[in-house]
């Protein structure tokens, strides 16, 4: 999260009209990913009306992700019952058969496509069945842009993430889950803090 404070406040303000800051939520519970055909592992983290934002953006930490054989795995993010994002969606199928053989065992944030984030394919393509893929920030370019269901939305309600293994021979788990927004404070109080900047600068140059 950045804090800019005084003057500068109204400088950023005055080029892009808002502020953004991230802000995290859960943790949720971790749980044991069945083998297929059991059923996938859910897990919610409520967001309450006084901790709720104006989403921008997405990211989803999974924490303690372990799980041989990376393309049996289907990721999908709910909101208050509505339709499942499938944010990583089998990587390597349906270029393969099975998906990709790489193995996952550790802790991963997945995003959209952009600058800091890696494409989860191409970093899974080099490595083979006893290798784990490296910790870090990935987007699946076969999965659902999570921005494009949820940008806009106010954050309160039930968000429910579920793993579900869709082929047969690997198990796996997780730790636990957080998911931060970048998120867009309301106008009016953008305008406050423009004020206030504004205001610090002229009793400086007063």
């Amino acid at each position: 999260m950045k804090v800019i404070m005084g003057a500068s406040v109204a400088v950023v303000l005055a080029v892009t009209g808002s502020a953004s800051a991230d802000v995290c939520f859960g943790p949720g519970a971790g749980g044991t990913i069945l083998d297929f055909p059991g059923a996938g592992v859910s897990s919610s983290i409520v967001v309450t009306p006084q901790q709720s934002v104006q989403i921008q953006s997405i990211d989803i930490m999974i924490n303690g992700l372990q799980h041989t054989w990376a393309g049996d795995l289907l990721m999908t993010l709910q909101f208050n019952g509505g339709p499942g994002v499938n944010f990583v969606n089998r990587p390597g199928v349906p270029a393969t058969t099975f998906g990709d053989s790489t193995n996952y065992g550790a802790n991963y944030t997945f995003t959209d496509a952009g600058p800091l984030a890696l494409d989860l394919e191409a970093a899974l393509a080099p490595l083979g069945d006893n290798d784990v893929l490296p910790p870090g920030t990935y987007f699946d370019p076969g999965g659902s842009s999570l921005g494009a269901a949820f940008a806009g939305q106010n954050a309160a309600g039930t968000w429910t993430l579920t793993i579900t293994d869709l082929a047969v021979g690997d198990v796996g788990s997780f730790t636990n889950w957080n998911f931060c927004v970048v998120a867009v404070p309301a106008p009016g109080a953008a305008g406050l803090l423009m004020l206030g900047g504004l205001v610090a600068a002229r009793r400086r140059r007063a």
